[in-house]
């Protein structure tokens, strides 16, 4: 015969005093059971765990004083059915949050000194056996992928931070050197947004010298100054262009003048791969760009045997077209669209079959000038006079006269959403820009870059003066000279999400699983689409994702995943995907 091991309170309790108790009772044996079923590891059928609980609350209506069994019946299944009926309790995290909410309402219940006294103690306990339940199951599952096949030959970092309860979840090699590959745009835009703020702009700004008669003839020149908006296109300068009437002038007699003295004249990162300079991914960067320094070469077919219609945007005398293209002829060989690129040219040349209309982007050398020339070129189109056209600086007495400008917010989407380096450099530069210096450089951003990166190093727990082991060369992670640890990103995500301005930025900015950007066609069913918020890296032997993840217990959390030395990109990320399932909490 089983211990009664509830005892009689003395003075007896009220009517509503035992239904509250035996409320509270029926919550303690739920706990007992999901305690049970975490350490041993084992599940408990339906009907034991209803005999058990008919059981211990019938002896709380006794240790109330209270005879009546009836409502016993009744109320169990209205306050545990839907607790020992969950589908999901396989999962831990789901049944905890569960119970977790369930303690939560009962706090309502509160006449009683002795009863607030010890549901109190209760949610307390209830609260950590969910945390240690969700470590525990967080941990159990990502070690049951670490036997993988994938990491047979491949490495893995992994790293897992519950914001919510600011506890760490799970680490695995998270102190190892990585190459980021593009989740490097975590860490520039997080500098970026610090460092700038979130109201800053990228401009593009019109400046003029000299004296602008009655006539609209301007005694001076005009100074185009780029502000590295890496978002500015060919519209953009339409209405650039279009707003120079309107201040009045309709000729120059001076010059007009690109300045480009906010960067260097670097127009690539340290470790940029040479081999990928026609590649839209790679182009050629400056604070003067245009369609993201790219051109865009549409092939058509024409009749069988003629050569096909090539067209490029924008039109431009900056690059020359060689189409040795054949319409629907096999023998002509694969179409193949290509710049001269070794020899730094702007031939675009097109050859082979073409058997129905394709288009394809193309990087031009360099971005400065071709923005130039299509600048003088539309300048004159429109029927505005000059001519002379040249480089320079700005003089500081010049005048402004018109201002484009581009919020960081809309760069930053483009940098995590489109995973765009173009924009994530000019982000970089703008950080390397702030400290007033002319010609910023790739080596003034990495200064700015690892100021934020000491501060947290002494803000979670280390060493004051350290910093992180790591190396950053560029703003982008093309760069195969980057190295960062996952632990070293986690902090740089737990910075984050605890300034509201930056984190509502860049928690929409990057991709959500399922749903846009670069995960678009990953982790889509219903159970996972959305809960991942994160930044994915993709490079010769490297897939990376870093960012946010909602837990199904409601919980926000960090977390980095690097994989190094894997051949096939495509199975790092489904292994990613179901790291992912189960630092959410959701079955595999």
């Amino acid at each position: 015969m089983g211990v009664n091991i509830f005892k009689p309170i003395s003075p007896p309790l009220s009517l509503q005093e035992v239904e509250t108790y035996q409320r509270t009772i029926v919550a303690e044996y739920i706990f007992i059971l999901i305690a049970i079923d975490v350490v041993t590891e084992k599940r408990l059928t339906i009907t034991y765990r209803r005999q058990i609980v008919r059981r211990f609350a019938s002896q709380s209506c006794q240790a109330g004083h209270r005879q009546d069994r009836t409502k016993v019946s009744l109320d169990i299944p209205l306050g545990v059915d839907r607790v020992v009926r969950y589908k999901k309790y396989s999962s831990g995290l789901d049944i905890f949050s569960l119970v977790y909410s369930y303690l939560r309402s009962m706090l309502r219940y509160s006449d009683h000194s002795i009863m607030r006294t010890y549901r109190c103690w209760l949610l307390a306990i209830g609260m950590a056996l969910c945390s240690v339940g969700m470590a525990q199951n967080v941990s159990t599952d990502i070690d049951k992928l670490m036997n993988d096949a994938l990491l047979t030959t491949a490495d893995a970092s992994v790293a897992v931070y519950d914001l919510t309860d600011d506890a760490m979840l799970y680490s695995h090699r998270a102190d190892k050197l990585c190459r980021p590959a593009s989740v490097q745009k975590v860490l520039t835009t997080v500098t970026a947004l610090n460092r700038l703020g979130t109201d800053y702009t990228l401009d593009t700004e019109l400046y003029i010298t000299g004296i602008l008669g009655p006539d609209s003839i301007l005694q001076g020149d005009l100074y185009v100054v780029g502000g590295f908006d890496s978002e500015f296109t060919s519209a953009d300068m339409d209405r650039l262009i279009a707003t120079i009437p309107t201040i009045g002038i309709r000729s120059i007699t001076g010059s007009i003048v690109a300045d480009i003295s906010m960067a260097d004249t670097t127009y690539w990162g340290s470790g940029w791969c040479w081999d990928d300079a026609p590649a839209a991914f790679q182009p050629y960067y400056s604070p003067l760009m245009i369609d993201k320094g790219c051109v865009e070469v549409t092939v058509t077919p024409t009749t069988a045997g003629a050569a096909a219609s090539v067209t490029c945007t924008p039109a431009s005398s900056w690059y020359e077209i060689d189409n040795h293209t054949v319409c629907h002829d096999e023998t002509a060989g694969p179409l193949r669209i290509t710049r001269d690129w070794k020899h730094g040219s702007n031939r675009i040349i097109v050859s082979g079959n073409v058997e129905r209309s394709h288009s394809k982007k193309l990087s031009l050398f360099t971005s400065d000038r071709h923005f130039f020339v299509l600048f003088t070129e539309r300048y004159l189109r429109s029927g505005l006079g000059a001519t002379d056209f040249r480089y320079g600086v700005r003089p500081n007495e010049a005048r402004l006269v018109a201002i484009m400008q581009r919020p960081i917010v809309e760069v930053v989407e483009q940098a995590l959403k489109k995973s765009d380096n173009l924009s994530a450099e000019a982000l970089f530069y703008h950080t390397a820009a702030a400290n007033g210096k002319p010609y910023a450089s790739a080596t003034d951003a990495v200064m700015v870059t690892d100021s934020l990166l000491q501060t947290l190093y002494s803000s979670y727990g280390n060493q004051k003066g350290g910093i992180y082991p790591h190396k950053t060369v560029d703003g982008s992670g093309l760069s195969n000279y980057n190295m960062m640890s996952a632990h070293m990103l986690l902090d740089v995500l737990r910075y984050a999400y605890h300034h509201p301005n930056i984190y509502d930025i860049i928690s929409k900015a990057l991709p959500h699983s399922g749903v846009d950007g670069t995960l678009k066609g990953r982790m889509g069913t219903s159970s996972m689409r959305g809960r991942i918020v994160a930044k994915t890296g993709s490079m010769t032997g490297v897939s990376t994702l870093a960012g946010y993840a909602h837990a199904s217990n409601g919980h926000v959390l960090a977390f980095v995943i690097m994989n190094q030395n894997v051949p096939k990109l495509s199975q790092a990320r489904t292994w990613q995907d179901k790291v992912c399932r189960a630092i959410c909490g959701i079955s595999q």
